[in-house]
């Protein structure tokens, strides 16, 4: 009887270990959740993510005010960025992030050392997929003897790029009532890119018209 009870032991020991022999463990790349307006992708153990302050945004044009900005129908959040104040522009502030989380550099190459000053190129696309703004300039006429460049994102480490969104500058409205899609993309290979959407509605307020006096 003892050495049955043994073998039965033995056969339930090697069931229990049985699924571990011959399978290494592997890790998989770690995406943390993101709150709304943030997207995140991962590729490889590089995980880029494209963050936006809200969704919906309303701009309010005035006549005796200046134009103001709110966010997801928060009428006491206005977003008027003290880089933009003295262009009476107003937008918001988006956010690219590009974090290396393997254990090797990534080496990145651009077209032109103009392309890796920027490293991200932002962009603004209505809802047929055309181009209303964006935050780079194209260069058409690259010298073929001119070298690419290079720059290296190191393990362990992130770049992270902000750019300001007008919705209104110069008197002018940029961004119209309409669906819209924000696009941050690596301005060099290997290409990485994510997007956001996000609406824009126009309020024109009723100007306060003085109290007319009497005859």
């Amino acid at each position: 009887m003892k050495l049955k009870a043994l073998r039965l032991q033995i056969i339930l020991a090697a069931l229990v270990a049985w699924p571990l022999v011959g399978f290494a463990q592997t890790s998989m790349p770690a995406v943390s959740e993101f709150a709304a307006g943030k997207t995140p992708t991962a590729s490889l153990g590089i995980i880029n993510s494209l963050t936006l302050p809200g969704y919906a945004f309303e701009l309010m044009l005035g006549f005796n005010q200046g134009p103001r900005l709110s966010v997801d129908s928060a009428p006491g959040m206005v977003l008027v960025p003290q880089s933009a104040a003295n262009s009476n522009a107003v937008g918001f502030t988006a956010s690219f992030n590009l974090a290396n989380a393997t254990a090797t550099d990534r080496t990145f190459t651009f077209l032109a050392p103009y392309y890796a000053s920027l490293r991200v190129g932002f962009r603004v696309l209505d809802s047929n997929d055309n181009v209303v703004w964006q935050s780079y300039q194209l260069l058409v006429d690259i010298p073929p003897q001119l070298p690419p460049a290079t720059l290296t994102l190191p393990h362990q480490s992130s770049w992270s790029n902000q750019v300001f969104v007008p919705v209104y500058k110069n008197n002018q409205v940029v961004l119209g009532p309409g669906n819209y899609t924000l696009e941050a993309e690596v301005l060099g290979t290997p290409a990485y890119s994510v997007r956001s959407a996000f609406t824009v509605g126009i309020i024109v307020v009723d100007p306060v018209l003085p109290p007319v006096g009497l005859h």
